[in-house]
């Protein structure tokens, strides 16, 4: 059985794979808070991406995949978005994503995997999502980037 984590656990893509992995994996899902899963496989952590401070990653876990499917989504035109909502949108789909990709690295197997669920806002800009566009624009470039670094 491998050991796989996946962030965004609470609900949408992060709670389906979670679901369909936990059958002949352990599954530790990441979320802000536990949601309405539970398995003899599966393992929630509370961790908040948008809060840095809050991620911690056990040390004697060996980790086969990590899959970072966390996001939050605020939608309009950049003039009428909440400053709060801007920087919690950077820190859950960037920032968040990015250390706790560093805190797990040194866990990872040697062929273990890393998943960036991204959209496809992360590849054209659409009206009323200049901030969720830009995140998934910079995971893109981050997925790339650290794509050749560890291969």
């Amino acid at each position: 059985m491998k050991n796989i984590i996946v962030t965004g656990a609470s609900s949408g893509v992060g709670l389906n794979l979670c679901k369909r992995l936990c059958c002949n994996n352990n599954v530790f899902g990441i979320s802000r808070s536990p949601g309405p899963f539970q398995h003899k496989h599966y393992t929630h952590w509370e961790i908040d991406l948008s809060k840095p401070d809050s991620i911690h990653i056990p040390e004697d876990l060996a980790v086969d995949v990590l899959i970072n499917a966390a996001a939050i989504f605020h939608t309009g035109p950049l003039y009428k978005q909440d400053e709060q909502n801007i920087i919690d949108m950077i820190n859950t789909n960037l920032t968040g994503l990015i250390l706790l990709t560093r805190a797990v690295l040194p866990k990872m197997n040697p062929d273990g995997n890393i998943i960036n669920i991204s959209s496809v806002s992360g590849t054209y800009g659409i009206k009323d999502q200049a901030v969720y566009a830009a995140t998934k624009h910079a995971l893109n470039g981050f997925s790339d980037a650290l794509n050749k670094e560890t291969s």
